[in-house]
C-alpha cells in the first residue's frame, strides 16, 4: 500500500485516494457502468465508504447553494479607464479655473492700484524702496567694503589663539 501526507498532514493511501475520486466521480456520473456496480457494492457494504459518501453529498449541497455574485455588477475595464479620464480632465480643469482667478485678481489688483501684499520693501537706511526704484550694482567693485588681503605670515601666533 503507498501513501503520502497532504498539507494538512492526514496520511492518504492510495485506496482510500482512488475511493475518493471514484465516489466523486460517481456523484458527478462521470463512471463507467462496471465503476457504478464497484461503488454501490461499496455503498451496501461499506461503512466508510457510505460515510464518506454522506460527506460528498453534504459538500456538494453546500456548493450549489453559495450564493452567485453576478459579474454585471464589477466595472468593466474600459469603464475603470472611463473614470481615470474623468478623473484626470476634473484635476485638469479646477487647474486651469486656479489658474484663471489667480490672473484675474492679479489683473484686478494692479488696474485698481491695490497692494496685493501688506508689506513694504526698505532699504537698509530705514527709507522705504518703489518698485519703480531698482538697486544697482556694480559687478565690478564689491558691495560692502572688503578687509585688505593678508598674507599667512602677516598672522602671528598669538592672533591664531
Amino acid at each position: 500500500m503507498v501513501s503520502r501526507q497532504n498539507g494538512d498532514g492526514f496520511v492518504l493511501d492510495a485506496t482510500k485516494r482512488d475511493r475518493f475520486e471514484l465516489l466523486s466521480a460517481y456523484l458527478d456520473g462521470e463512471v463507467t457502468p462496471e465503476e457504478g456496480r464497484l461503488v454501490n457494492h461499496w455503498l451496501a457494504n461499506d461503512a466508510d465508504a457510505q460515510n464518506l459518501y454522506r460527506r460528498l453529498l453534504l459538500l456538494r449541497r453546500a456548493f450549489r447553494t453559495l450564493p452567485i455574485v453576478p459579474v454585471a455588477n464589477r466595472p468593466t475595464p474600459e469603464q475603470v479607464l472611463q473614470s481615470i479620464k474623468r478623473h484626470r480632465l476634473k484635476t485638469a480643469s479646477l487647474a486651469v479655473a486656479f489658474t484663471v482667478v489667480a490672473l484675474m485678481a492679479s489683473s484686478l489688483t494692479s488696474f485698481l492700484g491695490i497692494q496685493p501684499f501688506p508689506w513694504r520693501l526698505t532699504q537698509l537706511d530705514g527709507s522705504e524702496l518703489h518698485p519703480q526704484e531698482v538697486p544697482e550694482l556694480a559687478l565690478d567693485e564689491p558691495a560692502i567694503e572688503l578687509p585688505a588681503e593678508q598674507s599667512p605670515a602677516d598672522f602671528s601666533a598669538d592672533q591664531v589663539n
